[in-house]
């Protein structure tokens, strides 16, 4: 039975217009963060698991963006940009009582912050001189370092679980539509060193997730498919072991497995559960819908979780039985629950 038939809606799902979505899961799988306009612009707010107790975090002119909790679960950390102002924030959010903290605004763009994993740093890209970087500070924002250097364009850092490096996209060109895959190590303490490590991947590369215990990625990359009876140009989800060299050098991959294996017209957002086990993703299936899959690394075969409708973007619940992803029907985009019927 498709675990579609398990799927609750937890926002508004009556096809009120409007969009709820960028979710996700608090450290200790209690409640969820995301992002809502039904108060007049994006804003961040807070629920329970099960849709219950909402409310409004963010309550400025500014909209806000891409929350992410704090590995400790008592703050989020979110973007910003005043229009009035035209400039761009970095703050973070204490859950508990809503306390905002800016941690830095700029008038030229700032992307995406992400937490280290033990909370004590935060990773993110920043426009400077015309240019994108990778930028790293402490999270009371303090001692702002510069970790890329270069002309190319570099955005979405994603830190290893272990802390121990970094990946991020680099759009040589400035196109930020052809992009490659870089990683990041540190030779000195403090992430202070850093060490530029290129893979020699496939094009137009887009990483999403690393696994739990850091020897796999999976992404998104861009190849010859067959899938629609014709051979086209389209988007799919990957799974590779990763590789890191002992000094300076590219990283090196290996098993590598396109996870729709033919099933679908295109695929992206692939995600592991919390045991790495298995892998949830959002696909374009051969009926033009937005559909969930569910690939399961042991045997790799894949399958589909929903039947109808346009579903992306699945997060993992802590406890890698339930799956928060985002609901298009109506004329309204919603987050929904699924449990997995294992």
């Amino acid at each position: 039975m498709p675990a579609w038939k398990n799927s609750t809606a937890l926002t508004a799902g009556q096809g009120a217009q409007g969009a709820r979505l960028g979710g996700q899961w608090s450290p200790d799988g209690r409640r969820i963060a995301y992002v809502s306009d039904e108060s007049g612009s994006n804003q961040v707010w807070l629920m329970d698991a099960d849709g219950g107790n909402k409310q409004q975090l963010t309550q400025d002119s500014a909209i806000h963006a891409w929350p992410q909790w704090q590995p400790q679960g008592q703050e989020l950390v979110v973007w910003s940009y005043d229009e009035a102002a035209k400039s761009h924030a970095i703050k973070t959010i204490n859950c508990q009582n809503g306390a905002e903290k800016t941690l830095l605004r700029s008038q030229e763009h700032l992307d995406r912050p992400v937490w280290s994993p033990d909370g004590r740093w935060l990773a993110y890209a920043a426009v400077a001189g015309g240019n994108w970087d990778i930028w790293l500070m402490r999270a009371d924002g303090s001692d702002r370092r510069q970790l890329t250097h270069d002309a190319q364009m570099e955005t979405n850092p994603l830190w290893r679980p272990d802390g121990k490096a970094l990946a991020y996209k680099v759009a040589p060109t400035g196109e930020y539509n052809l992009t490659v895959q870089y990683f990041m190590t540190f030779a000195g303490p403090e992430y202070s060193t850093p060490r530029i490590h290129p893979w020699n991947g496939p094009e137009a590369v887009q990483m999403n997730a690393w696994s739990p215990d850091g020897n796999s990625i999976v992404y998104t990359a861009e190849v010859v498919s067959n899938s629609s009876g014709k051979d086209r140009v389209s988007y799919v989800a990957m799974v590779s072991d990763i590789g890191f060299p002992a000094a300076d050098g590219p990283v090196h991959t290996s098993n590598t497995v396109q996870l729709s294996q033919g099933c679908t017209l295109g695929d992206r957002g692939p995600v592991f559960s919390p045991d790495g086990t298995s892998i949830a993703y959002w696909a374009w299936d051969k009926n033009y819908n937005a559909s969930l899959w569910l690939y399961e690394r042991a045997t790799q075969t894949n399958r589909p979780l929903t039947e109808t409708g346009w579903a992306m973007y699945p997060q993992w619940h802590p406890d890698g039985e339930r799956l928060l992803f985002e609901q298009y029907q109506g004329g309204s985009t919603d987050l929904w629950l699924l449990q997995l019927d294992k």
